[in-house]
């Protein structure tokens, strides 16, 4: 006990025997608990107090960031009634990491700054994997930014994962894969096309790239700029991006073809071959290695790009040097 740090307005951070402590929590105006462990307090703290409990492992590979708005809001909502604990099992880690992505946003500060406000009052630590998607969520802009490039590539890294350690497509559903652009339109956005039948197929903005190389370090949305032990990259070289083939997001048109944990993707309008498709990855020919891989070969679709429509100048309006007079 005792361990109990403030480390904004009406902000604490904590371990599990500190969430425990009704008494201290009371004489502190705590209002709000926001646990982040393997089990949730027991029943009594849940009456006494406003109880928010994320399910999460200690563990490098566990999915935080997709926590982080909701967890932020119910801190938002929660200082502005009274304290706000946030707490784990040791108050170390995945404390830390929520704390952190809540100064991150409030006070438009990076990483390590906020972590450093969090030091100066209890030694805390988040895990190398937690720290990955801290840098993350700073180049977002501190916002969980779903349609931001390395963001795709994290979110169906770690839904790959699942459906691989699971060997289910449960988590996979229509809201989860990409809207259809023939269905829902293009957004006047570049669109891909079956060479066959011209069905539009998916648009420009479902790529997911990744840099020429060897291995899973090519597709990785932490490649640019962040080491694997989670600390920034000082590395200036430039990466070439690999052209030689499409790997896509999933796109709705594909729900009932994967299905299984690979197989083939064909047209569904003509059935064409299109490509094929692997929840555990696939090597391109650059020689990355694609995990999940929906691949698309280049030369069975056509690229696709909205037209200009040429500007018409009203015939009373006549341009001179300088000058336009209406006549």
């Amino acid at each position: 006990m005792g361990d109990l740090a403030r480390v904004d307005i009406n902000l604490y951070i904590g371990s599990r025997d500190d969430a425990s402590d009704t008494e201290t929590l009371q004489q502190k105006e705590v209002t709000h608990i926001l646990t982040i462990d393997v089990k949730p307090l027991p029943t009594t703290q849940q009456m006494t107090f406003q109880c928010k409990f994320i399910h999460a492992l200690d563990d490098p590979e566990t999915d935080l960031l997709s926590y982080f708005e909701e967890c932020i809001q119910f801190i938002e909502d929660g200082v502005k009634m009274g304290g706000v604990l946030v707490h784990c099992a040791a108050g170390v880690s995945r404390s830390a990491t929520i704390t952190a992505a809540y100064l991150m946003r409030k006070h438009n500060i990076g990483v390590e700054e906020a972590l450093g406000k969090i030091e100066e009052k209890r030694h805390v630590g988040p895990n190398p994997g937690f720290m990955q998607q801290l840098h993350l969520f700073e180049e977002m802009g501190s916002r969980l930014d779903q349609k931001h490039p390395k963001y795709k590539i994290y979110f169906w890294n770690k839904l790959s994962a699942r459906v691989q350690a699971a060997r289910s497509l449960e988590d996979i559903n229509a809201d989860t894969l990409e809207p259809d652009p023939s269905v829902g339109g293009t957004g006047g956005e570049t669109v891909y096309r079956c060479k066959k039948c011209r069905r539009i197929l998916f648009k420009q903005t479902s790529f997911l790239s990744h840099s020429e190389g060897t291995g899973e370090a090519a597709f990785d949305w932490r490649r640019d700029s962040i080491k694997h032990d989670g600390s920034h990259s000082s590395s200036d070289e430039k990466e070439t991006m690999c052209s030689q083939s499409y790997f896509i997001e999933p796109v709705q048109w594909m729900s009932d073809c994967i299905s299984s944990l690979e197989g083939k993707l064909s047209c569904p309008k003509c059935n064409a071959k299109l490509g094929s498709f692997n929840w555990a990855g696939e090597r391109c020919p650059c020689g990355a290695w694609i995990t999940p891989a929906f691949h698309i070969q280049i030369q069975k679709v056509d690229k696709s790009s909205p037209r200009s429509l040429p500007v018409t100048v009203p015939p009373q309006c006549r341009t001179t040097a300088n000058q336009t007079t209406l006549t």
